[in-house]
């Protein structure tokens, strides 16, 4: 099976005004203008998978205490993915992004939660950010409790879909190999990869130039990633970013924007030629993979702990920040992994 895909680079408005808090008057605006890109890009495209950036709707802004974040957060399902179901329905596509999540498990947090909404409009996925030092919280950080209630598979989730097995990581998530690879052991043949961050100037030739495309050379998956395109908000602004992209299971590039304005990178995913890379001699590295191998190395490591936060909300990114500043001075003194 053939389609086609498309990272949309979307131009938003922050939801967060200094001084005034959360905004819904912009979210829904947000909304309007994300819908009448999509229709403009359905018509021109043909697409059958639509991917928004990070902060699809929301937007974001500097220096947002952790009330307001809360406040902007909403409930999934609910009456927003009921909003891009409809929209999901009338393009007859998927319809993938991310949206800031409350929930009642976990009173006084916020999540960063990707979703995935089907042509019927259902919400097929959710996935939870794993990894970001800022005020919301992460599975990570409440990982026992989060166990307990909803599994371990609900880490990683891939869903079967007609256009493939899809998978999600958000932004940073994807300089971290685990999470992708993760992924690509549950089956994914497209990992999703929704992204809002700045190109700076010392990042010219940095690892991040081709990380998307080593992740999808890695794991022998379709790899599509959607920056965020220019954004209304107080504080500084995005110069230049990251292209967004669409990466095929060789990790080439077959579709990139190159603008920073709002654009998009629209490619075809073939999922016959997926399988037939994927049965090639030697070219398969999931096959070739020994987990057993390299599992004791990470359980004896001592790094990031589990359930950090369970007990209580992170009130303050800095609190973050100093943790790992710790474990930073602990790792320059000794290793991670102790000596045998």
């Amino acid at each position: 099976m053939k389609y086609s895909a498309t990272a949309v680079q979307l131009a938003l408005t922050s939801s967060f005004v200094a001084g005034r808090g959360f905004d819904p008057a912009r979210f829904v605006a947000n909304f309007g203008h994300t819908e009448a890109v999509l229709r403009r890009l359905a018509a021109e495209t043909g697409s059958r998978l639509f991917l928004l950036p990070e902060f699809s709707f929301h937007g974001w802004a500097m220096g947002v205490p952790l009330a307001d974040w809360n406040a902007a957060a909403v409930r999934l399902p609910g009456p927003e993915t009921e909003r891009i179901g409809r929209l999901a329905r009338e393009l007859d596509a998927y319809v993938a992004g991310t949206l800031f999540e409350a929930m009642p498990e976990f009173p006084g947090r916020h999540f960063l939660t990707g979703f995935v909404v089907a042509p019927d409009g259902e919400l097929v996925l959710r996935y939870r950010k794993l990894y970001a030092l800022s005020a919301k919280t992460r599975p990570g950080d409440v990982y026992q409790r989060w166990v307990e209630l909803f599994g371990r598979e609900s880490l990683f989730p891939v869903v079967e879909t007609p256009l493939g097995r899809l998978g999600m990581m958000i932004a940073w998530d994807a300089q971290f190999p685990e999470v992708a690879r993760a992924l690509a052991m549950r089956g994914a043949d497209v990992i999703l990869h929704p992204l809002g961050s700045a190109f700076a100037a010392g990042d010219e030739g940095s690892g991040f130039t081709h990380l998307r495309e080593v992740r999808a050379h890695e794991n022998v998956c379709y790899l599509v990633s959607a920056n965020m395109g220019p954004l209304d908000s107080t504080g500084p602004q995005m110069q230049a970013r990251w292209p967004s992209q669409v990466i095929d299971p060789e990790g080439r590039v077959l579709a990139a924007t190159t603008v920073d304005a709002e654009a998009h990178a629209t490619a075809t995913i073939d999922l016959e030629r997926l399988r037939a890379q994927r049965a090639m001699p030697v070219r398969n590295w999931l096959a070739q993979l020994q987990p057993q191998l390299h599992a004791p190395d990470y359980a004896a490591a001592t790094l990031w702990p589990l359930s950090h936060w369970e007990s209580r909300p992170l009130a303050d990114p800095r609190e973050q920040r100093e943790l790992e500043s710790g474990i930073a001075a602990r790792l320059a003194g000794s290793p991670a992994l102790p000596s045998s």
